[in-house]
């Protein structure tokens, strides 16, 4: 399994579903501020020299944009879990 960054340039992508995120060197406050502006959902960090693990670790961050809603619940079934939450905020 591939671990550096050069070794997973090489890999390709011939899925609709997936794709090779561009990443940015030494402007990380920069991106995050720009991340907030256009709303996306979050970003993850790592270090230079570090290999992915196939873990969390202190070499792989992840950054969450954390957005918030006011709902009204209008109501809720017992038998319908946490579904009939999520349902009932959106109505």
């Amino acid at each position: 399994m591939p671990k550096t960054d050069s070794e997973l340039l090489e890999i390709p992508f011939n899925n609709s579903r997936m794709d090779k995120i561009p990443y940015v060197q030494g402007a990380g406050e920069s991106l995050f501020k720009q991340m907030e502006l256009t709303q996306m959902e979050g970003m993850v960090t790592k270090r230079l020299d570090s290999t992915y693990g196939g873990r969390r670790s202190v070499d792989w961050l992840k950054f969450i944009n954390w957005t918030y809603v006011d709902v009204v619940i209008k109501g809720y079934r017992k038998r319908g879990g946490l579904d009939s939450w999520s349902k009932a905020a959106r109505q």
